[in-house]
């Protein structure tokens, strides 16, 4: 299922981007120069295209795949890396709080 994952991200983004396996089940999507709203859009996107996968393992079908998503872009939610990946991660955990398969944008900090 993960490489499945993979190859339908890499499918589905640009040249300059980068899909990465960032731990257990969690992926991470750097886009270069991609403004807040571009990501959102993206990210719905690549959820909607998501629960249209089938996928089968070993001559069986597997269950609906969702996702939960959390958003962090340069410069409203921080200026390095550290920052929005720890940003990015409390997105992504308030999504699965708050019922999983949904899309969560960091809040900016004060």
């Amino acid at each position: 299922m993960l490489s499945v994952f993979g190859r339908f991200l890499q499918r589905r983004i640009r040249k300059e981007d980068v899909a990465c396996r960032y731990g257990g089940k969690e992926f991470t999507l750097i886009l270069p120069d991609a403004a807040l709203d571009a990501t959102d859009i993206l990210t719905h996107r690549l959820a909607d295209g998501l629960k249209q996968l089938r996928i089968e393992h070993d001559g069986s079908k597997l269950g609906l795949l969702t996702a939960s998503m959390g958003i962090a872009v340069l410069p409203q939610h921080g200026d390095d890396a550290k920052t929005l990946l720890a940003l990015t991660d409390a997105a992504l955990y308030r999504a699965k709080r708050e019922g999983r398969d949904r899309i969560c944008i960091a809040e900016v900090p004060t």
